[in-house]
Parts: C-alpha cells; sequence; structure tokens
C-alpha cells in the first residue's frame, strides 16, 4: 500500500505516525503547481515535476492516482458533491454539469480548463523544446538549490527564449530569463551593444 505525502511533509508524517508496517511505503508527491507553456505541461505532471492545482484533497487524490495509472480509485470520506457534477462531453473534455432550479432541468456542460500559461510563442518542436528547457532546468536547479519553483519557471522561461533565436547555440543571458520569469512578457529579445 502507497500513502502519498506532499514532499514538504514526509519526515512531519513519518514522525507523527510512527509507520512500522513493511507493506506500506510512504511516497514523497511533489505539489508545485506548474506555470508555463501547454506543450511541456505534460512532461512535468509525468514525471512528478509538478501538478495541477489541487484545490482540494479529493482533486490531489484523482491526480495521483491516475498519473500512477490505478484503473478504479476509491474515496471514502469525502464530505461533498463535487464528483457529482463531473462528467465527460462528447469531445473528450472533462466538464462540470451546470444546473440550476430555475432552468427547467436542462444541463449545461462547461469544460473544465486551465489556462495558467504565457502564451507568448508557440514552441512548435517539442523534443527540441524539452531538450533545451532541461539544460535550463539543471542550470536551475545549481544556481537555485531549494527554490523548486523558480527552478522550473527559469528553465521554461529560457526555452521559450531560445526559440526566438535561429541555431543551435542559447545565445540569451540569465538576466533576459530572470526579466521574462519577472513578468516582462514584451517576447522581445534585449541585446545591449
Amino acid at each position: 500500500m502507497n500513502i502519498y505525502t506532499p514532499i514538504g511533509s514526509v519526515d512531519d508524517f513519518k514522525v507523527f505516525s510512527a509507520l512500522s508496517n513493511p507493506h506500506i511505503r510512504l511516497v514523497s508527491l511533489n505539489t508545485i503547481t506548474y506555470k508555463g507553456f501547454e506543450c511541456l505541461r505534460h512532461f512535468f505532471y509525468k514525471h512528478g515535476l509538478s501538478m495541477p492545482l489541487a484545490q482540494t484533497v479529493a482533486n490531489m487524490v484523482i491526480y495521483v492516482g491516475t498519473n500512477s495509472g490505478y484503473q478504479q480509485i476509491g474515496l471514502y470520506g469525502v464530505d461533498h458533491t463535487f464528483f457529482d457534477s463531473m462528467c465527460v462531453d462528447g469531445n473528450n473534455r472533462l466538464c462540470n454539469k451546470k444546473t440550476y432550479f430555475y432552468d427547467n432541468g436542462e444541463v449545461l456542460l462547461k469544460p473544465i480548463l486551465k489556462s495558467d500559461n504565457f502564451q507568448i510563442w508557440m514552441v512548435g518542436d517539442y523534443v527540441t523544446a524539452i531538450g533545451r528547457m532541461f539544460l535550463a532546468f539543471i542550470y536551475g536547479l545549481l544556481s537555485f538549490e531549494g527554490d523548486d519553483q523558480k527552478t522550473i519557471d527559469f528553465a521554461v522561461a529560457a526555452s521559450c527564449l531560445k526559440h526566438t533565436i535561429k541555431g543551435d547555440y542559447n545565445q540569451v543571458s540569465k538576466e533576459e530569463v530572470l526579466a521574462l520569469m519577472m513578468g516582462d512578457a514584451s517576447g522581445r529579445v534585449k541585446r545591449l551593444e
């Protein structure tokens, strides 16, 4: 059996729970919310580097169960009807059923969308984007030790800026990447002469 706990709480959980059962495995869960390009989001989710914003424990359980490949997820003790309002429409999109007592029983399906991306550039070549992002991610790990969100933001911003320049060599500076991270979303690479 696995027990999933946020990565920052693993040590506290071990002390508090005093687990000694060898059949129970404690799995740390990276709860950093991904903010970046949609083309890279799945990579981060798949490898446990970040996750969608989990507004409830139930949301987190569904994400972890789905990402871990479980065929069936049993939730006990959930005290709201959040799940009753969820469904999948004809286009295979996760939706909320919107029903109101005054609308004569009509059900409106509203797709659940997440749009927290920079949306500056369209990165067409995913393999190159992931490769460039990985190099920037390694740099971020060494530069921003202990700040996982800043590391991820740096990697994504550096990858995006790289795709504004022809060729294989990443000519953007650390300052340009940090400027993008701080909100300068003009999409222009600034060069000092």
